[in-house]
């Protein structure tokens, strides 16, 4: 019997189930959109430029590449052209992980509804990625976590976790639940936001609000879900439409935490 080289056998077989998945996510998309596979860390969808970019990952099942695809496809079918430009006009001061996170909900209900097929992936998929612990649950308890952490997680995970909700914070998660448009994301974000912010200085519980240091005027917030390491918030209390709202001492004492946050961070 001659030797078979079965491991090179697999990363055949599953680059040409990529390949062809790839064809299936342009057809789904309904526009002829470029997809790029490599050592991604997760999936992701450039809203911009229409580039669908999918990792390729050592023993990743169909499920998960159906999830990935079926959830950066519904990006590319609901997800507005104009999305940074009309989150950048509405929610001014909003972190943009605050908008993702609610706009994946909405998202992901979208596609598949449209493509039920799709179900048995998303919840095979999460499965999968639950068990390789890729959310990473254990380094924070759930008890510890943030309210947008929270919602990301039981929106992902559905029932593989007990994800708890205070019957103060479930009028909000069931709004990020909820949303139909994009406007509606849009309004449940900055609403999420505020919440937040208004707790913290409730609670004054800074360590597990992620606040990192307060002033008179504002403070500094930690981003749980930062683009770039190192991402910090600096926040007022009082809550205004712009910047050229604020007083002259709110404003001087927020570039000062700027610039200390900016001179600690390179310590």
């Amino acid at each position: 019997m001659g030797y078979r080289d079965t491991d090179k056998e697999s990363k055949i077989e599953t680059l040409m189930s990529t390949e062809v998945k790839s064809m299936v996510a342009k057809l789904l998309s309904k526009e002829n959109i470029t997809i790029q596979r490599g050592k991604f860390e997760t999936a992701s969808f450039d809203i911009k430029n229409r580039v669908l970019r999918l990792p390729l990952w050592d023993n990743m099942s169909n499920d998960e590449l159906d999830l990935f695809i079926g959830h950066e496809v519904s990006h590319a079918l609901n997800t507005p052209h104009d999305c940074m430009e009309r989150f950048k006009k509405k929610c001014k001061g909003v972190p943009f992980s605050v908008c993702n996170v609610v706009e994946d909900i909405r998202i992901e209900k979208m596609i598949q509804k449209e493509y039920p097929g799709l179900i048995r992936s998303f919840v095979g998929g999460y499965t999968a990625l639950y068990n390789k612990d890729f959310f990473k649950l254990d380094e924070i308890p759930m008890e510890d976590r943030g309210l947008i952490d929270r919602i990301n997680i039981k929106a992902k995970l559905r029932k593989l976790v007990d994800v708890p909700f205070s019957e103060e914070e479930l009028p909000l998660v069931k709004k990020a639940f909820n949303c139909k448009s994009f406007n509606d994301v849009l309004t449940v974000s900055k609403e999420l936001k505020d919440w937040v912010i208004n707790k913290s200085k409730e609670e004054n519980n800074d360590k597990d609000n992620l606040v990192l240091l307060r002033g008179q005027e504002s403070f500094v917030l930690m981003n749980l879900y930062p683009y770039n390491n190192g991402h910090l918030m600096v926040c007022p209390y009082k809550h205004i439409a712009s910047l050229s709202k604020l007083n002259e001492e709110t404003l001087s004492e927020i570039m000062k935490l700027i610039s200390k946050s900016s001179e600690i961070q390179k310590l």
